[in-house]
């Protein structure tokens, strides 16, 4: 009887922690922010500028009231992996380092509530623009082989470390390197232009003059000079 009477009251002991733990409240769970939705660049986007590209989204609701901020990832590989921008309270984010020449990029956005809830966004895609020539040729650039009257002139390892500067305000050195030992023979500055991918303009003083570009690459560029010798330099990495 004592034997039966241990059961029961263990057994009611059981259903009242059962109960108890049943009854508890551990409140509602957090719910994740909505999924932002990618406004601009639209996807597939080609030409994209490499400078002052905004990134837009639209704002995320939360479920469960929580002020939502974002995460910004942009990459050339997809899924992106760098994030530009954290924890950014507004839908857009201006590109402040130029992108690269006609490169796709793939982008998105995480939104995180602050409770540990966050949801990414699909990821967009764009191409950024091809450079334009005057844009190209800013560098320096130095000559690897020259060619005269369509034959290959032989050049010394020191004529190779003459070059020229191409700088973005429109001025260009000439430097040239003769002898042994190895110095500057000339030194030259003058002004130019590109005003398309075929011609070069040079400026010296009321001189002018125009130069064939045979070529021109990101890595090299091809031109004509007094139009018997042709000079094909390479650009410093």
């Amino acid at each position: 009887m004592k034997r039966f009477k241990y059961i029961t009251n263990f057994l009611s002991l059981s259903t009242v922690i059962i109960l108890l733990g049943c009854s508890s409240d551990d409140g509602p769970s957090n719910r994740v922010p909505e999924q932002a939705v990618l406004i601009s660049p639209a996807d597939q986007s080609e030409g994209v500028d490499i400078e002052n590209t905004d990134l837009q989204w639209q704002q995320v609701a939360d479920p469960d009231g929580d002020v939502v901020s974002y995460d910004v990832y942009l990459d050339s590989v997809n899924p992106p992996l760098e994030a530009v921008a954290t924890a950014l309270n507004t839908t857009s984010y201006s590109i402040t380092v130029p992108l690269g020449y006609e490169t796709p990029y793939y982008w998105n956005v995480v939104a995180k509530d602050g409770s540990g809830g966050e949801s990414q966004s699909g990821v967009g895609m764009f191409t950024t623009r091809e450079a334009y020539p005057d844009e190209l040729i800013v560098g320096k650039w130095f000559i690897n082989e020259q060619i005269v009257n369509g034959m290959p002139d032989t050049i010394t390892d020191c004529n190779k470390t003459s070059y020229f500067e191409f700088e973005a305000n429109g001025t260009l050195s000439v430097v040239t390197y003769d002898g042994d030992p190895c110095v500057i023979s000339s030194s030259t500055i003058l002004q130019y232009s590109v005003p398309d991918a075929m011609t070069l303009v040079l400026s010296n003083g009321g001189t002018t003059e125009s130069v064939p570009i045979i070529s021109l690459t990101e890595t090299e560029l091809k031109i004509m000079l007094e139009t018997t010798t042709q000079y094909n330099l390479i650009k410093e990495d």
